[in-house]
């Protein structure tokens, strides 16, 4: 007996039907993720997105400071809870929090590098928190800063239009539907699924639903490690921290020579972890490779005429280890501490002597 397809498939007219179905249903797609934009990549600013592109959004709060900065505070989001203002209190100049989620060596060199040549910003001094496992070839550049070529056109080296083919790839992924329609669900209903994490005028991190537990009693820092330590240590690679990456010391260097080339006032700091985190990072074998970075960072900050202080215990600066919204991300009252320590010019900290190990 011999089974033949049925001539409904077989049919010219059904199967032009169904390819017009099917490309319109794609259009259909493309259309909706395009109007509603609900991570931010297409710039219609129709419907509130889902989740902001951070790195546009502190360019754009950046060209819209209506003080032009003389103090630029770079690093990744472990630096955004340091204030401006306080900054500003101390040194007496305008001061702009350029940290960026998961800022390493090549983004910081795209920010400073607008701020001074695109935008001729005023800048005389620098202060710059870094994370020795930014130097790990393990981790990643941000997905989202590698979506705006403002800044990627400064450290990666691929050609312009791999954003465009970025985001077109991504108009037909259920994560873009799921986050339109939650996008949606949010206008109707204001409360529903708010990002926790907004931005002052002056690129300062607030963290409202945080605060809101804080204020009422109800935050518990231990439950928020709990879930954020191993996702942490993943991203990071701590397990496969083996080398630093020559791509990250080479952008690394290059802020440091612009520091120098323009006569900029640099302090940099290593950026404070708690240490239930250190433990951790110990246990995976990451520390060893962790301290050959910062002694490269200090090596190189020192050469270049910088502040260095290591600051990756917050006991060293007088920090409450009561005082994070997780383990590496640091509650207003912490972010003063360090940088009155780091202004002030108290001894340099050393990890090595200092942690347990």
């Amino acid at each position: 007996m011999t089974l033949t397809l049925g001539t409904k498939w077989q049919d010219r007219s059904f199967t032009q039907t169904f390819a017009s179905a099917w490309f319109g249903t794609l259009i259909l797609i493309a259309l909706f993720n395009i109007i509603v934009d609900p991570f931010d990549l297409y710039g219609v600013n129709i419907v509130e997105p889902w989740e902001f592109n951070r790195y546009e959004r502190k360019l754009e709060l950046f060209k819209a400071y209506n003080s032009p900065p003389e103090v630029l505070i770079l690093g990744s989001s472990r630096v955004e809870t340091i204030d401006p203002d306080y900054v500003t209190m101390l040194t007496g100049k305008p001061c702009f929090n350029w940290g960026l989620t998961n800022g390493e060596p090549g983004s910081m060199l795209a920010a400073l590098s607008m701020a001074l040549n695109e935008y001729n910003a005023p800048i005389d001094t620098v202060i710059i928190g870094i994370d020795p496992s930014t130097f790990n070839p393990e981790f990643e550049v941000n997905a989202q800063g590698r979506l705006v070529h403002a800044y990627t056109r400064y450290f990666l080296k691929e050609p312009a239009w791999t954003q465009y083919s970025i985001k077109l790839g991504r108009l037909f992924t259920i994560e873009q539907i799921k986050g339109g329609l939650k996008a949606l669900l949010r206008s109707v209903n204001p409360d529903k699924g708010r990002e926790d994490k907004g931005y002052d005028p002056d690129g300062k991190a607030v963290y409202n639903d945080k605060d809101e537990l804080i204020k009422n009693g109800t935050f518990d820092l231990e439950k928020e490690m709990a879930r954020q330590i191993p996702q942490f240590i993943e991203v990071r690679g701590f397990d496969r921290f083996t080398e630093l990456s020559p791509d990250r010391k080479a952008n690394w260097e290059a802020i440091l020579k612009i520091c120098r080339d323009k006569d900029l006032k640099l302090y940099v700091f290593i950026s404070p972890i708690h240490p239930e985190l250190w433990e951790r990072i110990v246990e995976v074998g990451g520390d060893k490779t962790y301290l050959e970075a910062v002694d490269y960072i200090k090596g190189t900050v020192r050469a270049s005429g910088g502040v260095y202080k290591n600051f990756t215990d917050p006991r060293s600066f007088g920090a409450d280890l009561s005082f994070f919204y997780d383990s590496v991300r640091m509650r207003n009252e912490n972010a003063e501490r360090l940088i009155s320590a780091l202004l002030a010019r108290t001894r340099s900290y050393d990890l090595s002597e200092d942690v347990p190990r």
